[in-house]
């Protein structure tokens, strides 16, 4: 306890006033006590409000005689570390859960996923993260689930704008569409509407309709983003054929269009003479 109250000391406690120093030391000598477990370490963790201090708490517990870190006190201190803006910190977890410090847990990857994906830069490192994940046996339930492929779906469609220069990302959307109706994952609505907008933006029509028609197989229903992606792919493709049917069909479900949808369709109407309905 003597290291961890002199490393906070000089470290870390230069901006906390002295009367919060030693209410947080005392809490923690209160909260761990001899034979401390991984659980009581990520209570303590988790109900600390200075990150840098959680983390340093993680630290000094990998230094104590006996203790062994575990899911829960890993969890804690990736949440601590990446809720508190500590990117470094969170980074060096996130490389010690890759590299196997604690044993495989699917919360605790989609977790490190989760911050990866929200970074340009570890975004490859969030590719490794799902590599590993569909490397480890079945027997260890860590598989990708529905929110690994959100979150990676998700970062990868912030990505896609409009080709050619999208069309990379645009491979990577399929991919892990093939992986997982491979893997026998079912999609839920808003992990659908993501694929139909990447093909959408991308202006892959009939790709994005092909998806739009397999929802119901998911017991999925589109809603009114599903029609906004369609319509616009369509105005801009050109298809005059069957845009004007997706807009009608989401007002017949109830569904309220954004604004770019309404000015896309009087657009459309104009275009063709048909001023009264437009």
């Amino acid at each position: 306890m003597a290291l961890l109250l002199a490393e906070t000391r000089h470290t870390l406690w230069s901006t906390s006033p002295p009367s919060a120093r030693c209410r947080t030391s005392a809490a923690w000598v209160a909260r761990l006590r001899p034979g401390f477990t991984a659980g009581d370490l990520a209570e303590a963790i988790s109900s600390e409000r200075y990150p840098d201090l959680a983390f340093t708490l993680f630290r000094w517990a990998a230094l104590h005689p006996g203790f062994r870190h575990a899911l829960a006190s890993y969890r804690a201190a990736l949440t601590a570390a990446s809720s508190g803006r500590r990117p470094a910190a969170a980074e060096n977890l996130v490389y010690d859960v890759l590299a196997g410090a604690c044993c495989p847990d699917l919360q605790l990857f989609n977790t490190c996923l989760r911050f990866c994906c929200a970074r340009r830069r570890l975004f490859p490192l969030a590719f490794d993260i799902f590599n590993k994940m569909r490397s480890l046996p079945a027997s260890a339930a860590c598989r990708p689930d529905v929110d690994t492929y959100t979150l990676l779906l998700t970062a990868v469609v912030r990505r896609v704008r409009r080709p050619p220069a999208s069309m990379v990302y645009l491979h990577a959307v399929r991919s892990l569409s093939r992986q997982m109706k491979a893997s026998g994952v079912v999609p839920d609505t808003f992990l659908l509407n993501l694929i139909i907008k990447a093909y959408a933006r991308c202006l892959e029509i009939d790709y994005a309709l092909k998806v739009f028609r397999e929802m119901p197989l998911y017991g999925c229903e589109p809603n009114e983003f599903t029609y906004g992606y369609i319509f616009k792919a369509m105005f801009q493709k050109g298809r005059t054929d069957k845009r004007m049917v997706y807009f009608r069909e989401a007002r017949e479900k109830g569904f309220v269009p954004t604004g770019g949808v309404y000015m896309m369709a009087v657009s459309v109407l104009a275009l063709e003479w048909r001023f009264e309905e437009s």
